[in-house]
């Protein structure tokens, strides 16, 4: 007489360990205790599963999506087992110079108690299991420190994320190019694509209540020497407002045109240059006043 062996229902679902949501179409596999695949089916709708197996035997479960990790749970005389599916994030800080853009090596990115530091690229690379709005600041010996929030609703399943992140050196009197500002020709209005590396700067001044900067303001030498002083100086103005109206408050900034009283080559009045040569003087700065 054939004796059939007594079957038992493994049944599951597969869940986000964040918000324990349902996770469907995760692979989840059925293996013994050696660790030996014996089947796999994919989690439904609501994140159910089902395996049908001999009864008396020793069994393992796990699950696998691209972007998560799970345990693997034994099987141990209950037929229900919830798998829980950790979402991995996967997100990259690039640390650099802002004044050369030199890569920073052992900066570090602190986030509550978890502590990473940068390679000799100034690369980090951060690993978590959630979206939640993260606050993470980036610090290195002789550089203000860099504070932002991550935004949960830039990162789904399996993505990977880079941004780079520019530090400030500590130093009373050290002068920041801006290389990115622009104004409209012959005027002191403010350029659309002037507004990220401001915005950088807006950034530094939240993150070190104390910091005071002066903004001057630079022109070439051509045109009138009275027209170029005044015109630095609306520019200069203009950079002040911006900054005030993104919440700085304004007696932590000096704005500063000086015209063509501080050339960077021979391009003086008289001596023709090119437009290459010319454009070394036009240059918008920060100079840091003070700090605590």
């Amino acid at each position: 007489m054939e004796i059939f062996p007594v079957l038992l229902n493994i049944r599951g679902k597969v869940v986000s360990n964040y918000k324990e949501e349902p996770i469907q179409d995760a692979t989840v596999y059925l293996e013994d205790c050696e660790g030996n695949k014996i089947k796999s089916v994919f989690s439904g709708y609501l994140g159910n599963f089902d395996f049908q197996v001999p009864q008396g035997l020793c069994y393992q479960i796990h699950a696998e999506k691209l972007g998560f990790e799970s345990d693997i749970k034994t099987q141990a005389g209950n037929s229900f087992i919830e798998l829980h599916l950790k979402q991995i994030i996967n997100y990259q800080l690039v640390v650099k110079d802002f004044e050369n853009e030199k890569p920073l090596e052992n900066a570090e990115a602190v986030w509550g108690e978890k502590r990473w530091k940068s390679d000799s690229m100034g690369v980090i690379n951060l690993k978590f299991d959630s979206i939640h709005n993260y606050v993470v600041n980036v610090v290195k010996d002789g550089f203000f420190d860099y504070t932002f929030e991550i935004d949960p609703a830039r990162f789904g399943n399996g993505t990977f994320i880079t941004d780079t992140i520019r530090l400030f050196r500590k130093e009373i009197g050290r002068k920041l190019l801006l290389k990115t500002i622009a104004y409209y020709t012959d005027m002191w209005r403010i350029m659309p694509q002037s507004e990220p590396e401001l915005n950088q700067f807006v950034i530094l001044l939240e993150n070190n209540p104390t910091l005071k900067f002066e903004i001057s303001s630079h022109t070439d030498s051509r045109l009138e020497d009275d027209y170029n002083m005044w015109l630095s100086q609306k520019r200069a103005d203009s950079v002040l407002q911006y900054l005030v109206q993104k919440g700085i408050p304004k007696e932590r900034l000096v704005a500063k045109g000086y015209g063509e009283t501080q050339l960077l080559n021979h391009c003086v009045n008289g001596v023709n240059c090119t437009e290459k040569q010319h454009l070394v003087n036009r240059r918008t700065e920060f100079k840091i006043l003070d700090y605590k």
